[in-house]
């Protein structure tokens, strides 16, 4: 019954969201809630590596480049429709950044994942970089002039990329829902709390790590290419900064560590304050992000997810 509710709760939120272009016709307004439901994909999914499976992987905004970077090129030089580079994108994250990243992890714990997912981000870096010369993957400038999503002749509008994030988004937050309300999720917080345990008793720790990877993966390669034909152009030095990183992990701090819909709460929460509050101190914005987080550790450890539940406890008594 607690499953059905929360159920019916995600889905009354995807229907509110939808509506939302009726009454609120604003530009801007839609541009951040775009950009919230993308790096919700990809927060949430992140949350799923570190959160339930512990899986310290830093190397989550390089999935989302090798998402954005395989449909760009795909599309853009052999002229595939982007709808199917939006699929081969999860495809090539997926299987690529299982094999190597997803499986070595396997035989290190701790610290040691964290400075392997790390390497992996330098080297993915040099990587698109030493092909810019080349012409293949734009070099320093990045890949540019990337054709956008379209229907019928008709290149997507604004409102039309807000449909389609939604529709992804969505099917990320269904599967996710689907994942944690399940008996893998047991295995998941069997391996974060206590791995020899949880293989004593019979958790296949190889298995359940490649297939949180291969799930994580898949629907951030996705919003990497969402993001690529959304902007028409990707950079690896733009997208690989730390100060992205930082960003992206403000949001399932703020949002709520291994406290599933922290992560997504979080996305709006972040960008709402980056884009639109923050944006006029640009210099200070990721300190104050930053001390905004100190502020939710000391207070809030489990984060805004907490305060929702304390609300809604509240609201039932």
């Amino acid at each position: 019954m607690r499953l059905q509710r929360k159920l019916l709760g995600y889905i009354m939120f995807i229907a509110v969201l939808a509506l939302f272009p009726f009454f609120l016709n604003e530009r801007f307004f839609i541009y951040l809630l775009t950009l919230s439901l993308m790096w919700g994909i990809v927060a949430s999914n992140w949350d799923l590596l570190m959160g339930y499976c512990g899986i310290f992987s830093l190397a989550q905004i390089s999935f989302f480049i090798i998402g954005g970077y395989t449909s760009g090129m795909l599309v853009k030089y052999l002229g595939i429709d982007p709808f199917i580079g939006l699929l081969c994108a999860g495809l090539v994250t997926a299987g690529v950044s299982t094999i190597l990243v997803g499986l070595p992890t396997l035989r290190l714990k701790g610290v040691y994942v964290a400075l392997l997912t790390v390497a992996f981000n330098e080297i993915l870096r040099i990587f698109i970089l030493s092909f810019g010369p080349a012409g293949v993957t734009g070099g320093i400038a990045g890949l540019v002039s990337i054709p956008p999503y379209s229907f019928g002749g008709r290149p997507f509008t604004l409102i039309d990329n807000y449909y389609l994030i939604l529709l992804l988004f969505s099917i990320s937050l269904l599967a996710t829902y689907s994942i944690l309300g399940s008996r893998i999720s047991l295995a998941f917080t069997a391996l974060r709390e206590s791995e020899p345990y949880a293989v004593s008793r019979g958790v296949n720790a190889y298995s359940t790590k490649v297939i949180v990877f291969l799930i994580s993966c898949f629907f951030t390669g996705v919003a990497g290419a969402f993001y690529v034909h959304n902007f028409g152009t990707i950079s690896v030095l733009q997208l690989a900064d730390i100060s992205v990183l930082f960003t992206l992990f403000a949001m399932i701090i703020i949002g709520g560590w291994g406290r599933f819909p922290g992560a997504i709460i979080g996305s709006f929460i972040v960008t709402f304050l980056s884009e639109y509050v923050l944006h006029y101190i640009e210099t200070y914005r990721l300190i104050t992000l930053g001390l905004i987080e100190i502020v939710i550790i000391v207070l809030v450890p489990a984060g805004a997810i907490k305060i929702l539940d304390v609300f809604r406890s509240r609201k039932i008594a």
